[in-house]
Formats: C-alpha cells, sequence, structure tokens
C-alpha cells in the first residue's frame, strides 16, 4: 500500500517535470510503449515505468519482458539524475541493458533535457526570490554532480592514506618488482638444480 501510493506520487512527479521541458515529453512520447525497469540496492526498490504518448506510469509489478533495465544502487541513480553530460556507461555502479536504439533515445533525451525551474519558481514566489531559490539549487546540483565524480577516487585515496588497506602505486611497483625478482631467483635455483642432477647422472 505504501509502495503503491508512493509510485502514485512519483509518477506525479515525473510528469510534472516533464511538462516543464515539452521537447524531453515529446523525445518520450516517441517511445510509446516502451517499458523500462528500474532495479535499485542500498535502499532496495522495485518499479517499472511505462513510457506513452500521455507521459509516464509507474507501476510495482510487470508480467512480461521488459525493453531497458537500469540496475545499481541509490548512489548510482544520484548520479544519473544529477549529471547528464556522461554516457550511462560512465556512471559507476550502474548497469543498463536493452534495446539499443530505445537506449540512445532515452540518453539523447536524458542529456538534451532543460527544465526551467527559474520560471516556475519566479512564477510562484516572485522574480527576487525565484531567482535566488534557482541561484541555489544550481550551486547544490553542481557541489552535488562534482561529489559524485570525485567520489570513488576519494574513496581510494582515503582507503590508502588513512586505512593504509590498498597499497599506493608506488608501494605495488616495488612489490611487482620483488616479485619479478623472487621468480626470477627460483628459476635459477631450479635451472642450476638441474644442471647438478644431469651432472650426477653423467
Amino acid at each position: 500500500m505504501i509502495k503503491t501510493a508512493f509510485l502514485a506520487f512519483l509518477e506525479a512527479r515525473i510528469n510534472e517535470v516533464l511538462d516543464l521541458d515539452p521537447v524531453t515529453k515529446k523525445r518520450l512520447q516517441q517511445c510509446d510503449g516502451a517499458i523500462v525497469e528500474v532495479v535499485q540496492y542500498s535502499p532496495d526498490f522495485h518499479c517499472y515505468l511505462f513510457l506513452d504518448d500521455l507521459g509516464v506510469r509507474c507501476a510495482g509489478w510487470h508480467e512480461g519482458l521488459v525493453d531497458v533495465r537500469f540496475e545499481g544502487k541509490a548512489s548510482a541513480f544520484m548520479a544519473l539524475a544529477m549529471d547528464r553530460s556522461d554516457q550511462w556507461s560512465q556512471i559507476p555502479g550502474l548497469t543498463v541493458v536493452g534495446d539499443e536504439t530505445l537506449l540512445n533515445q532515452l540518453q539523447k533525451a536524458h542529456e538534451d533535457m532543460a527544465l526551467d525551474w527559474e520560471s516556475v519558481l519566479c512564477r510562484r514566489t516572485g522574480v527576487v526570490i525565484g531567482h535566488g531559490l534557482a541561484e541555489g539549487i544550481r550551486s547544490v546540483s553542481s557541489i552535488l554532480a562534482t561529489s559524485t565524480h570525485r567520489s570513488i577516487e576519494s574513496s581510494t585515496e582515503y582507503v590508502q592514506q588513512e586505512l593504509k588497506l590498498l597499497p599506493s602505486k608506488v608501494e605495488l611497483s616495488a612489490f611487482n618488482q620483488e616479485v619479478e625478482s623472487l621468480s626470477q631467483g627460483v628459476d635459477r635455483l631450479h635451472q642450476s638444480i638441474q644442471n647438478r642432477l644431469k651432472g650426477m647422472g653423467e
């Protein structure tokens, strides 16, 4: 019941957003009949998006095949929402599979999406307040997008420098050289033993 109510809320919000961008809405209408499956982890959430000429419909279940499947952690979906410049294949932790033609249409619509948030805010709150809110939204979006790009790199640096769990590139290179030297030493020892055995046999 709670999930059904949430999906109804989500559907209404998605279609409200699309009303702010008629170009994107028209592009999605060209995908009439497509079914998109969304599988999210941490926290777990599973739903289906039905694209038609009226907009987007959300459902909690579907019997049958889907055209496209998005799967990943919540952080991956946040990155998808915040930064539309990257290809989906470049978003860490996000897996997207399905009909290539449909994927290209959705990718293009996602990249070119341009929501006129500022005009909506200005109409509802006034020009001065609306402009200030829009600037705040843009700043937060920029920070989140930058944080998303750097999250993996920062996590790796933290694990290396603070927790000392991962070797640095220098340490890894030195370790590889030691392994190679050890391997060569073992080979020489093996060859020496073989030579001695041959000498004893003669």
